[in-house]
């Protein structure tokens, strides 16, 4: 009997309280905070604060996805550099810093900077401080920046949405959503044991390359499941199931000795042939993101950014799966990785 699919995409978040929810996903994000705008996506929502603000330039580090680059749009980009371990070069990001730039750090995989960047971003007052949290339910710190973004699709099965908090005024999207309707979503709902992947596959990828820069507002849908799904639940169930794959594959990790004290997006390992692990995970139904294969920039300048990005491989670790199925992923990884797929 085939065994159940494990990752890729999420299926809609329906199983819910017909009403909102104190420790809710929503009031876990927009507590304390005097500003909530909520576009159809992130990077809208960045497209937004960049040009009520009239950022002239825009630091991005150097390992990054493209759809910040175009959120962007005309600012000027400056890349600063991160390590393989994906902590950021921060003495030289604060050297290079002028008044009135914009600075974007990601919690990767949901995990907070060292303090050693914190600290810059307490000394440096003159620089607005873009804190993207769309890998983040949860990094287990009070947020850093200035402002602060989230992307639930990544987290939950919903099909759009992007969150920007902050204690100054935001920009507001339009009073219309213009996202993508959650076919995928709704697919993989039906098919609860993943045997259609290909169908609902298919449909992800059509559904995520419709996101756009736009002036829309995230879906009514998406901000009902926010206000109803158990963050504290969530998180818990997230970092149970990292730190299972931690003990168990420590010398993959990427981080080796995080005591994974955050709500992880996934678990990041790193291995020689991260492509070929992945298909052979995938011919057992095991789909593993790969963040990121398309970084926006030279690989001639940022070498680093760029061989990190061929050898990571994220596995998931999510709250659809239990300890079951974090053993099912060591069996295979382990398997496989002895076997060559390097």
């Amino acid at each position: 009997m085939s065994m159940s699919a494990i990752g890729s995409v999420f299926p809609m978040t329906l199983d819910l309280p017909i009403d909102a929810i104190d420790n809710s996903l929503w009031q876990g994000w927009t507590a304390g905070w005097s500003h909530v705008s909520s576009y159809s996506s992130a990077r809208s929502a960045l497209a937004a604060l960049l040009r009520v603000k009239e950022i002239q330039r825009l630091w991005l580090p150097d390992f990054c996805c493209s759809a910040l680059v175009e959120a962007a749009g005309l600012v000027e980009i400056s890349w600063y550099e991160t390590t393989p371990d994906l902590d950021v070069s921060w003495q030289i990001l604060a050297q290079a810093l002028r008044p009135g730039d914009a600075a974007l750090a990601i919690d990767y995989f949901g995990r907070a900077p060292r303090p050693e960047f914190l600290d810059i971003v307490r000394a440096q007052r003159d620089a607005l401080w873009i804190e993207d949290r769309a890998h983040a339910l949860n990094p287990g710190l009070p947020a850093w920046g200035d402002i602060v973004l989230y992307s639930p699709r990544k987290i939950l099965g919903v099909g759009d949405g992007g969150l920007m908090v902050s204690q100054s005024p935001l920009p507001n999207p339009s009073s219309i959503p213009t996202a993508p309707l959650p076919i995928a979503q709704s697919q993989r709902q039906l098919d609860p044991k993943g045997f259609k992947s290909a169908q609902w596959f298919s449909a992800f990828r059509t559904q995520e390359a419709a996101f756009c820069v736009d002036d829309g507002r995230m879906s009514d849908l998406t901000k009902t499941v926010l206000e109803r799904a158990d963050g504290a639940a969530i998180a818990a169930r997230r970092q149970s199931n990292a730190r299972y794959l931690a003990a168990a594959l420590q010398d993959l990790a990427l981080w080796p000795t995080d005591p994974i004290d955050y709500a992880p997006l996934a678990f990041p390992i790193s291995v020689a042939d991260r492509d070929g692990l992945a298909r052979a995970l995938a011919e057992q139904r095991i789909y593993c993101a790969k963040h990121w294969t398309d970084l926006p920039n030279d690989p001639a300048l940022f070498p680093g950014a760029h061989s990190l990005s061929a050898h990571i491989l994220s596995l998931p670790c999510d709250q659809r799966y239990d300890e079951r199925d974090m053993d099912r992923i060591v069996t295979a990884v382990r398997v496989l990785h002895a076997k060559g797929a390097r």
